[in-house]
């Protein structure tokens, strides 16, 4: 069993596969139109900007700097069915284009999650001087995210079973679960039930309104992806761009879905494995390195090591199963990040859990748990899993598709979200509807553990007139990940010029 406090320790970098269903949000289907939006109270659409300084990284030149960026707030409804009724409020940091004279206008970032902060990935872009000159640059932070209105749940107190090997471990996670939604409905209200993509998208449409821009551009990664969709279904008529890089797809079943998941998580292993075995400057080479995965796994379980978690500050036990996730999410990473994943597995044989702890901790990101999980209960469909039986029949299904990670990725999914939530009400998971006219560039790496190219190529299909690249290599985000700069340069051309590469071309593997 994984330790309670495993959310704090992992990377969290897009959970966007974490798909669980529970009460039905506001407008899931009965979405708002335009007609209803245009009637809201003025005040609704006034966006209240302030100067303030943010410290930033310019890689290149290896410095920090203080940036003058402008910081708003804004009320949007808390329940758009009901857009005359109490408020909540959404944050925003905005860069302007440093050539006004040649703005072209508006381009809002999220960087996925559910629970990533907008903002940050606001600041970050600062540096990339070809879109800094021609466009303001906003982040949004999501309802319930970041510096936005906050929800308030006690998670760590809700986990104290997350891999259940036994009839009782189940029930265990099953009334922890349903306490979950207790604590969080008596701390954070009836707000909790409106965290869903939908509203978060019509946010987004009041943010543009406010804005006065005529059309937005939108750049979503990983779930920001579906923001993204979700505003195009809604707003056809009012985007100039989209990007939507590593993508997620919400037409499949929920276990169709995951099994997608399993099944690149088995190879994108199997790259890793290939890459470590036959390169000589790493720790694993010539190894049996599934072998060694699997025997650290099983000592690990019954003999776990005591750490200080980053997070809390706080001793804990490291188990096997808090090592296999802690490797699937390092492998968000491309490749030439391997060697360094490669070594903390070797240095792990010898009991040095501190080259592990230290590369996890380097590539953690801002996610709010929370919202990860209520996100995903609100946008998709329960499991229904409600006995043992069930559930280790599922597991068996996920260890073929994946034997190292499959049973972690299901257990994890399913368990540590909304199965014993109340009042669950099944959306059927369908294809995205959207007829818009302005171009879409979907971008992908070809060995994404935790949005596969398979995904992006099924959203592709479900946008008419849409184009997608992809690079050969891995990595977890298409614009980061290649670092020729095939894919920066392709995106960055893209929102410039809406200029699209020609048909059946991608974006050829660096070499590290």
């Amino acid at each position: 069993m994984a330790h309670k406090n495993i959310q704090n320790f992992i990377i969290l970098v897009s959970i966007s596969s974490a798909i669980i269903g529970c009460k039905k949000p506001s407008n899931s289907d009965e979405n708002l139109d335009e007609k209803s939006i245009k009637n809201e109270n003025a005040k609704i659409l006034s966006i209240k900007w302030n100067s303030c300084d943010k410290t930033i990284e310019d890689h290149k030149l290896k410095i920090k700097k203080t940036v003058k960026f402008e910081c708003g707030k804004m009320d949007v409804p808390l329940n758009w069915d009901n857009p005359n009724g109490e408020n909540i409020t959404i944050s925003l940091l905005r860069s302007k284009a440093t050539d006004p004279q040649n703005r072209i206008g508006s381009l809002i970032v999220n960087p996925g999650g559910p629970g990533g902060s907008s903002l940050n990935l606001a600041k970050d872009l600062y540096n990339i001087n070809a879109l800094q000159s021609k466009f303001d640059i906003i982040g949004v932070d999501p309802r319930g995210v970041g510096d936005s209105t906050p929800i308030k749940c006690p998670i760590s107190s809700s986990f104290d079973i997350t891999f259940p090997n036994n009839e009782a471990e189940f029930q265990s996670v099953l009334q922890s679960s349903q306490k979950l939604y207790e604590s969080c409905l008596k701390e954070t209200g009836e707000f909790i039930n409106h965290i869903d993509t939908v509203s978060v998208a019509h946010d987004i449409e009041a943010v543009r309104k406010a804005l006065n821009e005529e059309k937005l551009n939108f750049w979503g990664f990983s779930y920001g992806t579906y923001i993204a969709s979700k505003y195009a279904e809604l707003y056809p008529n009012n985007s100039r761009a989209l990007v939507l890089d590593s993508v997620t797809d919400y037409s499949q079943s929920l276990l169709e879905h995951l099994k997608t998941n399993a099944k690149e998580a088995h190879k994108v292993l199997n790259e890793f494995v290939n890459y470590n075995k036959n390169n000589p400057s790493s720790e694993l080479h010539n190894k049996d390195i599934i072998k060694i995965i699997l025997d650290t796994k099983t000592k690990l379980n019954q003999n776990p090591i005591k750490y200080t978690n980053p997070s809390t500050n706080v001793k804990e036990d490291f188990t096997g199963d808090i090592f296999l996730i802690s490797i699937y999410q390092l492998l968000y990473l491309n490749e030439k990040d391997w060697l360094n994943i490669a070594q903390a597995i070797h240095k792990l044989q010898n009991n040095d859990l501190k080259t592990l702890i230290n590369l996890v901790e380097q590539n953690s990101s801002d996610i709010n748990i929370s919202q990860t999980i209520t996100v995903n209960c609100l946008d998709y469909p329960s499991s229904s899993i409600q006995t043992w039986s069930e559930y280790s029949s599922i597991m068996e299904e996920f260890k073929k598709e994946s034997p190292i990670f499959g049973k972690n990725i299901a257990s994890w999914f399913f368990l540590n979200k909304c199965l014993g939530w109340k009042n669950i009400k099944n959306i059927s998971a369908k294809p995205l509807n959207i007829k818009i006219k302005q171009p879409v560039l979907i971008v992908s790496t070809a060995n994404d553990i935790a949005t596969p190219l398979k995904w992006a190529e099924f959203v592709k299909l479900q946008i008419p007139g849409s184009f997608l690249l992809y690079y050969e290599g891995s990595g977890h985000g298409a614009y980061n990940s290649d670092v020729s700069g095939c894919i920066y340069h392709v995106v960055n051309n893209f929102f410039l010029e809406k200029k699209l590469p020609s048909e059946n071309s991608y974006c050829l593997k660096s070499k590290f």
